[in-house]
This record gives C-alpha cells, sequence and structure tokens, in this order.
C-alpha cells in the first residue's frame, strides 16, 4: 500500500484529503511540490488532510516502481545521449491525445495499479508538478473508478503535449507558458498565472552578497563564479571546467558537485592542472545554495527553469552553460528572451564572457533588464491559495 510521507499523518474521516505527488524527474518538478505541499499544510493543514507521497518510488509494486525508474532514467538519459533529447523534441510536437493515446499503451499496467493505490488513500484533490500524476487521475475520472479534483503547477516557460488539460486547474508561472496554455486548449478559466514557486532558502535569503561571503569563508574582493551543472548537466561539464581552471583569468571559481561521488572525483582533478590565477574551491552537497548564488558575481550552469528563475529573483547575473534536453532549450530561449540570463555554452567563448565581466563588472547586469518581473516570492503561497478555492468547489463549508 502507499503511505504518506508523513511520519504520523492524522486521518480523520470529516477531513477533506489532498494528494501532493512528489515524482523523480530532476529538481524542477520536485522542489516547487514541497513548496507547495509545505504552505498548503501551513495554511489549511488544520481543515484539510495533506497526504505527501512519492507516487511511483515508494508504491509496493514492481511495475509502478519499474515506471518511476524509467522517469528518472529518461530525465539523465536527455542529457546524456544526443539522440535522445532529439527524439524528445520530435515527440514535442505530437499532439496531446496521442501522447496520451501512447502513455497509456506504454504504462498501461502501472497506470491501473496506481490508480488501484491512490483509492486506497481515498483522495479528494491531486496535485502534481508532473505531468503523470495528473493523467492517471484524469484517467480514472474518466472511467468511473474515483471522482477526484487535480490541481496542476508547471515549472516550466514551455507546455509540452503531454500535460492533460482535463485538470481543474492549471498554474504556470510566466506569460509565455500561459498563453501557449490557451493555445493548447486549456480553458481559459482553469489556468492561473501565479508567481514562480521558489524554495523558502531563497526567498527568506535576507543575506548581502559580502554578507554571504563571510559566512561561506568566500574572498570578499575577488571575483567570483559559482559553477553547478547539476547531477543530469554532468555530460556538459568537465569541457567547460578544464577551460575555466587552464585559463589565466583571474578569479575564484566555486564548483558545486551536488550529490554525485564520481562528479566530486573528477572534479578534484582539475586541482593538479589549474593555472595559478585561479582560486579553486571545490564543494560537494550543500544546503548553501542560496548563499553561494548569492555571493557569486556571476553563476554558471545549465537551463533549469528553476535555477534561471531563482537568480533573476536575487538579481544574479546568470550564463547558461548548457542545455540538458529539450525543455531546457526552451528555457534558455526564453531566459534570453525575458534578458534575465544569456546563454553560451562553448567553452572558450566563456571564458572570453568572464574575462569581459571581470574587466567592467557591470558587463552582464546592464544587459540582464528583467529581474523586476519575477522579484516575487509568494509564487507557493497563490498556488496554495488556488488549490485550496479548487477545494471549496466540493466542499463549500471549508
Amino acid at each position: 500500500m502507499l503511505r504518506s510521507m508523513d511520519k504520523d499523518p492524522a486521518f480523520t474521516a470529516n477531513k477533506p484529503r489532498v494528494l501532493f505527488t512528489f515524482v523523480e524527474a530532476g529538481f524542477g518538478h520536485i522542489m516547487p511540490m514541497h513548496g507547495i505541499y509545505e504552505e498548503f499544510k501551513k495554511k489549511y493543514g488544520e481543515r484539510v488532510e495533506c497526504l505527501p507521497v512519492n507516487i511511483f518510488s515508494d508504491s509496493s509494486y514492481p511495475e509502478i516502481k519499474a515506471m518511476g525508474k524509467e522517469i528518472s532514467d529518461s530525465t539523465k538519459l536527455a542529457s546524456r545521449n544526443w539522440l535522445f533529447n532529439k527524439a524528445e523534441g520530435i515527440a514535442h510536437h505530437f499532439s496531446s491525445r496521442f501522447t496520451h493515446w501512447f502513455l497509456d499503451i506504454h504504462f498501461g499496467k502501472a497506470e491501473k495499479l496506481v490508480i488501484k493505490e491512490m483509492k486506497e488513500l481515498s483522495p479528494d484533490l491531486v496535485v502534481a508538478t508532473y505531468y503523470l500524476p495528473t493523467h492517471i487521475s484524469a484517467k480514472a475520472n474518466r472511467q468511473g473508478k474515483m471522482d477526484v479534483l487535480t490541481a496542476t503547477y508547471s515549472p516550466d516557460p514551455y507546455i509540452y503535449p503531454a500535460w492533460d488539460r482535463r485538470c481543474d486547474l492549471f498554474l504556470v508561472n510566466n506569460e509565455t507558458a500561459y498563453q501557449m496554455s490557451l493555445k493548447k486548449g486549456f480553458k481559459k478559466d482553469k489556468v492561473k498565472l501565479i508567481p514562480c514557486v521558489l524554495r523558502k532558502e531563497i526567498t527568506d535569503l535576507s543575506a548581502k552578497k559580502d554578507e554571504a561571503r563571510d559566512l561561506l569563508g568566500l574572498n570578499k574582493d575577488r571575483f567570483n563564479v559559482v559553477f553547478s551543472n547539476g547531477a543530469y548537466g554532468e555530460k556538459h561539464t568537465h569541457s567547460i571546467l578544464k577551460a575555466l581552471v587552464t585559463s589565466d583569468l583571474d578569479m575564484d571559481l566555486t564548483i558545486i558537485c551536488g550529490k554525485s561521488p564520481d562528479s566530486e572525483k573528477t572534479v578534484k582533478e582539475y586541482t593538479k592542472i589549474k593555472s595559478p590565477s585561479i582560486g579553486l574551491n571545490i564543494i560537494d552537497y550543500t544546503d548553501k545554495m542560496a548563499e553561494y548564488m548569492r555571493a557569486a558575481d556571476v553563476i554558471l550552469g545549465k537551463a533549469g527553469s528553476n535555477t534561471i528563475k531563482e537568480a533573476a529573483y536575487l538579481g544574479a547575473p546568470m550564463l547558461i552553460t548548457a542545455k540538458a534536453s529539450h525543455l531546457e532549450e526552451k528555457a534558455a530561449d526564453w531566459a534570453v528572451k525575458e534578458k534575465v540570463a544569456i546563454c553560451e555554452t562553448k567553452p572558450k567563448k566563456i571564458v572570453g564572457l568572464l574575462r569581459k565581466c571581470i574587466e567592467t563588472p557591470d558587463y552582464l547586469i546592464n544587459q540582464l533588464t528583467g529581474f523586476s518581473k519575477y522579484s516575487q516570492s509568494d509564487g507557493a503561497e497563490k498556488a496554495a491559495d488556488a488549490i485550496f478555492e479548487l477545494l471549496k468547489t466540493k466542499f463549500s463549508n471549508l
């Protein structure tokens, strides 16, 4: 049986139940769900049962676990395999109807088992930041197996065909996604534009740049670059790092390795070849990513939608150095158009851009004029409020 991630959920018969579905499909899907769940529980937890679940990975059925693993693996494969990435891009041109038909054929047995496990939890509303829980819930409703409301938050600036138009609430965080949703057939009264859902570590950060550097032990007088490509961007990392550490740039380079021991081991090899002008600071997993972003003169990283929007919220110049999937290609295009980041993936040109930034500290800031549009910190609260209003359509006494 699928169980709530809460250690001791106090189930009661007279409260509506809201199922928050966590899916391991990259940081950009998990982080917003954490934010929405925590905010919803804080505001409405006394009136509503909040059930956070790892909808696939914590299943008792191997078929569902295998589906979850395939999703996670495909996300990584898109960043490492050129052909798979291109195939993913082509698939995004298919119609929603064809995409959902394919999902039902490919994951048919696992979908039936997910519905069975969801029914055991008796949700009244299912919240998702990934397309499959919404699609499966809509399918269960259509088949008469469940009667559940669905609320979906899309973290991306691009709306792809797998998002299910049958959801009762579709939350987007930018005007491009809003207009695309309407063009793709989502009903206007079901689509709501809200600020981006950001991590609390980002929105609660009060430290200024020098304060963040003091906290992290970084030199306040040196040009500081923070490099973090994430686990899914690993393929694109090493040629860029080699160009940076062997350059004659006068700067400190902080490399965030994350949880991959292989990445950290490989990165440490660069200490043997770095030039004397480069101050190298290698960090494995850190819970102070917000502070590192604040401390940076320039952030280097792949085109994750959330990372781009977090940097924009902090007013931190970001140079996108990798596009690890078709969705990230779209995210990079959006960021450049919105003037919240610039994009350059060729190592020599990245070194050249950083040289300009060192020589002219305002070089990037003068180009990135779109930060003010993404300075709101209440995305999670707006999402929680919208979800609660949806729940009230089924439970008017709330």
